[in-house]
């Protein structure tokens, strides 16, 4: 408890405490919440110190040997962050989708001893728990807390590994640090983690421009001057948009700027293309897709205009993209262009969890095109938060065997 103390620690989760109920733990200034195996091994134990809690109702099947134990803590009268404590013993049996849904959900982290073995969390070689849990997580947009430095020692046989891990709910996930502190004795190392709970805010008044009263004449003639003294080939393209911004920034609306203006911003465009970067605001900017004035919903000549879709509206995106479809078909049918819908594949990409598990049917030459979750293109293996993970874990595959 020294740890405890010097780091001033207000929530302990202990694995395998190995305790029964004949066993009285007290620890001054501590409330404990116990779940004890009542046979030999295991047991979790909550020791929580200075904070409002209440215990989470938790199911798991007889048939598991899975230990959990759960606490909602309140930070304050609207924030809270729930805590899950958990145990598997080193065994065959598989934890499955079912039982671990109950766990994943906002504002929340888990910290865990399930044997589970997986490259992700620092581990040499996965075993099946480690590759089905680390697709629980990856499914659900969980986030691993790692170092990847092992935490376990197996002094007998002079070897370590990562099995002590932690995840959290992507909204957290920036708030939370994970630190291994040293031996106190036990083959398994201590963990520090810690979660920021301080926000900063700030009143800033909204800025808006009165376009009702532009001079939309003396506007573009003063852009064009500007534009007229300013160089209009610069290689570097954030010095060229840099330009670019400070002289349009006098007015909200760039769509009336003069013939020179559009032209410095075509420029603009074409260098971003051949060099595959974006200047520093458009990174952070907010994006407004506006129709372009030749283009009505009713005209079945033209392709439609797309806005962006939100979580709620993808149907309408599956619909859009299937009708698209449909104009290719037509395009390669009179250049006598051939689409394999055998070779062909869906994805979707987002970081949105509520998302994950939506199959949209593309129709392909009257065929629906099969979903991939982590499809290849040129080699490399995607996913769909687009983290790289999966690939990782092929080319470290492929480089073991």
């Amino acid at each position: 408890m020294e740890i405890a103390e010097k780091q001033k620690i207000q929530i302990i989760a202990l694995q395998e405490t190995k305790l029964n109920e004949k066993y009285k733990l007290k620890y001054k200034n501590y409330s404990i919440l116990r779940k004890d195996r009542n046979k030999e091994g295991g047991g979790l134990a909550f020791l929580i110190k200075n904070l409002y809690y209440e215990g989470i109702a938790i199911n798991i099947p007889n048939t598991s040997d899975l230990e959990a134990q759960g606490i909602k803590v309140y930070l304050n009268q609207n924030k809270t962050i729930n805590i899950y404590n958990m145990y598997h013993p080193p065994n065959n049996k598989i934890i499955d989708d079912g039982t671990m849904a109950q766990f994943l959900t906002d504002n929340t982290i888990i910290v865990e001893d399930l044997n589970a073995k997986h490259q992700l969390w620092g581990c040499s070689t996965p075993n099946p728990r480690g590759k089905i849990l680390s697709n629980i997580f990856d499914d659900n947009a969980f986030m691993c807390l790692i170092d990847r430095n092992p935490t376990l020692h197996y002094y007998s046989y002079n070897t370590a590994q990562a099995l002590d891990i932690s995840f959290s709910s992507p909204d957290i996930f920036h708030k939370c640090k994970r630190q291994i502190l040293k031996s106190i004795g036990s083959d398994h190392l201590p963990i520090l983690r810690e979660i920021s709970t301080k926000t900063k805010t700030s009143l800033i008044k909204e800025k808006f421009w009165d376009f009702k009263k532009a001079n939309w004449n003396i506007y573009q003639q003063n852009t064009n001057d500007d534009f007229g003294i300013a160089p209009t080939r610069i290689k570097d393209l954030e010095q060229n948009w840099i330009s670019f911004k400070n002289t349009i920034i006098k007015a909200a609306k760039m769509e009336s700027m003069g013939k020179i203006g559009k032209e410095r911003l075509l420029d603009i465009f074409n260098n971003s293309w051949k060099t595959g970067k974006l200047p520093q605001d458009w990174k952070t900017a907010t994006i407004i897709p506006i129709k372009k004035l030749d283009k009505t919903a009713d005209d079945p000549k033209k392709l439609p205009t797309y806005l962006p879709h939100n979580n709620t509206n993808w149907k309408k995106a599956e619909r859009d993209l299937n009708k698209t479809l449909l104009h290719l078909e037509k395009f390669a049918n009179k250049h006598k262009i051939e689409f394999n819908p055998q070779k062909s594949e869906t994805c979707l990409f987002t970081t949105n969890k509520k998302l994950y598990k939506i199959r949209p049917k593309i129709i392909l030459k009257e065929q629906q095109l099969q979903y991939n979750k982590n499809p290849k293109y040129l080699g490399y293996t995607l996913d769909p938060e687009i983290n790289s993970n999966k690939h990782i874990e092929e080319v470290i595959r492929k480089g073991r065997d």
